[in-house]
């Protein structure tokens, strides 16, 4: 069985789909937090959740579903990019092989894999009918 030749995972990629897991991650957990903290129940000064909420500008649900659309964000930039240079280096390889491939083949006579073949047509008299 042939092993596949797969591209390693470079050091900088990692780091940017570490970093947009921990902000998914993170945006879940405050999501969780203020469905939480919304439905507790008792009244406001039990609810530790609600007092926290009274100060930052949103609650606990609206910023988890920031960071987690900015998680979402840098794991699709990362992947494109890294994506285009993985092909990048791909067509590079392919066409070092061709270069290769046409120094090789320099001195030999290469024959096209179709031959055409000329047939001289009649014209065709429609009043003949």
């Amino acid at each position: 069985m042939k092993k596949e030749n797969s591209k390693k995972i470079q050091f900088k990629e990692l780091i940017w789909y570490f970093l947009a897991g921990i902000l998914g991650f993170g945006g879940l957990f405050m999501m969780v937090f203020g469905i939480i903290g919304h439905h507790l129940g008792g009244n406001l000064e039990q609810n530790f959740i609600k007092q926290a909420e009274k100060n930052i500008v949103l609650d606990f649900r609206i910023w988890g579903i920031i960071l987690l659309a900015a998680g979402l964000v840098i794991a699709l930039i990362a992947l494109v990019y890294f994506a285009r240079s993985a092909d990048r280096d791909i067509e590079k390889a392919i066409r070092r092989q061709q270069r290769l491939n046409a120094q090789l083949t320099e001195g030999m006579e290469i024959k096209p894999a179709v031959q055409t073949i000329e047939v001289e047509s009649t014209p065709v008299d429609d009043k003949a009918k």
